[in-house]
């Protein structure tokens, strides 16, 4: 099965400060081992480029933690081992994920010198009361100072921003959102707080501490959020993603299309298209297992599996669905030989299609606008969940 292009994922599992929303692999460390990490990383590359050398490489994701932690020296081996090593499309997209502290910020410049040419910043919110829930360690001074920061160096930036807080006033975010729009930003990541098991959030919510917005609430958040995007000229290519034209997130985009991509780091994941099969990689989730077991090994995984046509059908129904274009029937038609229809709920399908829920055209299946808000219940009736 041939893939002309590939992604590459790079976890870094270090951060200052652990969110109490946060159910990512980050961890705090106070001397974290990156000389190590990045040697290990720089193998990992090695080892993975030579199982991919028909592929171009399209885009570089660092994701966290907190990847900005890093130095300029780290992050200039890195760049240059996978210049190196792999082809690279000429418009290849490398982003980087950083807060907006003021120690962060300042390493913007240094940052694109490297070769960084996108980057997503964690704002989360324009409100101190908010960040303060939220746990973040800057201010808001620090965030409109980063952004602009950051864009001053590339038009391609991201911003991540959380609502549906309790206590949340609506007004507020949407004062609060078209500022930052206002700023120029080309990209906005939305999310609606969700209370993961395994935070200190979820122990608060248990407790009675903390009590989350009601379903209802939170819709109304959404619909405002989206309808805000839509007027300033942001097209909702993703369930929580907007962009102005142009400025998609490739790497995202890519992975959401269910195509292949290599991860590597402390927890990272990866989807190999290597003959006719598809493999599911998996790097050992603790940095210090992680670089005990890479020191070791030819590379980080502990999992190298071959997905079955059902789990195939059931990742990429998953994650194109989230996407306004929604699933590619002939793309996964070709990854399942053609029979994909045989792993899903085909009634289902239907009678979401009968309730406006779900459109299905000759090339197609997408969701309609009142399918985006109950995504998680479609994925359920039509994969038998």
């Amino acid at each position: 099965m041939h893939q002309k292009n590939i992604a590459l994922y790079i976890h870094w599992p270090w951060c200052k400060h652990k969110c109490p929303y946060c159910d990512f692999n980050s961890h705090v460390q106070n001397n974290p081992e990156e000389e190590t990490y990045k040697n290990l990383l720089i193998k990992e590359l090695k080892y993975n480029s030579k199982n991919v050398s028909n592929y171009i490489l399209t885009s570089v994701f660092f994701g966290g933690g907190t990847p900005s932690l890093m130095s300029e020296k780290t992050l200039n081996q890195i760049i240059e081992t996978i210049f190196s090593e792999f082809q690279i499309s000429e418009d290849i997209e490398i982003t980087l994920e950083a807060n907006p502290t003021s120690s962060e910020a300042e390493k913007f410049a240094h940052f694109t010198r490297s070769g960084i040419n996108r980057f997503s910043i964690g704002v989360q919110s324009l409100e101190s009361a908010d960040l303060k829930f939220l746990g973040r360690e800057h201010n808001l001074k620090e965030a409109l100072n980063a952004v602009e920061m950051a864009l001053k160096k590339t038009p391609n930036v991201n911003l991540d921003l959380i609502y549906g807080l309790p206590g949340q006033n609506i007004n507020k975010w949407e004062q609060n959102l078209q500022h930052l729009l206002d700023i120029g930003t080309t990209h906005l990541s939305a999310y609606q707080l969700t209370v993961e098991p395994n935070t200190q959030l979820y122990k608060s919510v248990i407790k009675g501490n903390v009590e989350e917005l009601n379903p209802d609430i939170q819709f109304d958040f959404y619909q405002s959020t989206c309808q805000i995007l839509e007027n300033n000229g942001y097209n909702q290519y993703e369930v929580s993603n907007f962009s102005k034209p142009q400025y998609e997130c490739k790497h995202n985009l890519h992975i959401w299309q269910y195509k292949p991509y290599i991860g590597i780091g402390a927890g990272a994941h990866g989807r190999l298209f290597i003959d006719d099969k598809i493999i599911a990689t998996n790097t050992y989730k603790m940095p210090k297992t992680y670089i005990e077991k890479t020191s070791e090994n030819r590379n980080g995984y502990f999992r190298e599996k071959p997905l079955s046509m059902k789990e195939i059908t059931e990742e990429c129904i998953m994650m194109s669905l989230r996407l306004k274009e929604g699933i590619d029937k002939e793309h996964l038609d070709t990854l399942t030989k053609r029979n994909w229809r045989k792993y899903i709920n085909n009634k289902a399908l239907e009678r979401l299609k009968l309730l406006n829920f779900v459109k299905e055209t000759p090339k197609r299946i997408l969701l309609t606008t009142e399918g985006q808000q109950v995504l998680d219940g479609i994925l359920a009736e039509i994969l038998e969940l």
